[in-house]
């Protein structure tokens, strides 16, 4: 239940988020004010850390995720197999293999139904990683093109330093 709770809380803080960034890149659009681009710029720095973040938690579960699902198909083999095998055998009624295989086949639905299921959670919280991975670098841009901006406002100004080898005698 907390877990959910966070996911929900996260999610939303995400929306917040990409609602405070478009309200920046329209602000940053419209100004040539230094101190306001750098504050802006500071925002959008502070925004970075939690997108890493987030992106971080949701690598972690795809990756664990993945790995899981590795382990239960490898399980269901496991089963289908030795309830095949038992199945062949005297005790299991001495079905023939190809007929024991089958059945163990049937016998399994369940879990591999089970690791279809959780396959394809996995496929939305990939999703959700892929896309907060892309909002990431799409800030990360912006972020790049706010300094630019700076630097070509404060070069207009006369204000950006000069560095010695570009000084003329």
């Amino acid at each position: 239940m907390e877990e959910q709770e966070a996911e929900i809380r996260t999610g939303s803080e995400v929306a917040t988020i990409r609602g405070d960034v478009k309200r920046i890149c329209h602000e940053v659009e419209h100004t040539t004010d230094i101190n306001l681009l750098l504050e802006q710029a500071t925002q959008l720095s502070e925004y970075l850390f939690y997108i890493q973040e987030q992106e971080q938690k949701l690598h972690g579960l795809v990756v664990d995720a993945k790995q899981m699902i590795n382990q239960a198909k490898e399980s269901v083999k496991t089963f289908e197999f030795k309830t095949a095998l038992r199945l062949n055998s005297t005790e299991g009624g001495g079905y023939a293999m190809n007929r024991a295989e089958k059945m163990a086949y049937l016998k399994s639905e369940n879990l591999r139904q089970s690791v279809t299921e959780v396959t394809e959670a996995l496929g939305e919280v990939d999703k959700d990683y892929r896309d907060i991975k892309g909002f990431k670098t799409a800030v990360q841009e912006y972020l790049m093109t706010i300094r630019q901006k700076v630097k070509n406002l404060q070069i207009e100004a006369g204000v950006y330093p000069i560095r010695p080898d570009e000084q003329t005698n």
